[in-house]
């Protein structure tokens, strides 16, 4: 029970320090990530190129790893060449990611039921305000992908605050 607690603290103080960098710094957050990712990509990919150079001199034929390295490395440029581009559909995954998080929270409350004739309306609440935000990420057109990244960060705030209530509530029982 003491790890639980434990990794509900670690996951709210997670949310809440991203939650706070994103919705103070998007833009250079967003650059990092990009360069991180792109960087990512590319070390995997020479590794890959690597590993399929050594098996390729042992057995004298190219494995998937060489391929993959391939990949990896036009991956890592395609990503920093079209970053901008790609970031426009992030409002959508985002989105998609609150509503199906949000929707997990609203049944867990649900099944956490301990009394009929109580109802749960914190966890209620914050599973439905999740669930709207996810829906407002999806289907509302930003005019700045970077509004919608500094909204997500607001909503990881928020999620941190829902996190606490949760282990709060766990305590109580």
């Amino acid at each position: 029970m003491q790890n639980l607690q434990r990794n509900i603290w670690l996951r709210a103080l997670a949310y809440f320090i991203f939650g706070v960098i994103i919705l103070i710094f998007p833009h250079p957050i967003f650059r990092i990530g990009v360069y991180a990712i792109s960087l990512y990509l590319l070390i995997s990919g020479i590794l890959d190129l690597v590993n399929g150079q050594r098996a390729q001199r042992q057995n004298n034929v190219y494995n998937l790893s060489f391929f993959s390295g391939i990949f990896k490395i036009i991956a890592a440029l395609f990503v920093l060449i079209f970053a901008r581009g790609i970031v426009s559909i992030l409002p959508i995954f985002l989105g998609i990611l609150l509503l199906v998080y949000g929707i997990f929270k609203l049944g867990q409350t649900l099944n956490q039921r301990q009394f009929v004739n109580v109802t749960p309306w914190g966890g209620i609440i914050y599973s439905i305000l999740i669930i709207l935000a996810g829906g407002f990420l999806l289907f509302n057109p930003f005019r700045s992908v970077l509004l919608g990244f500094q909204v997500f960060g607001a909503f990881l705030i928020l999620m941190s605050v829902g996190e606490i209530v949760a282990w709060w509530q766990a305590r109580r029982q």
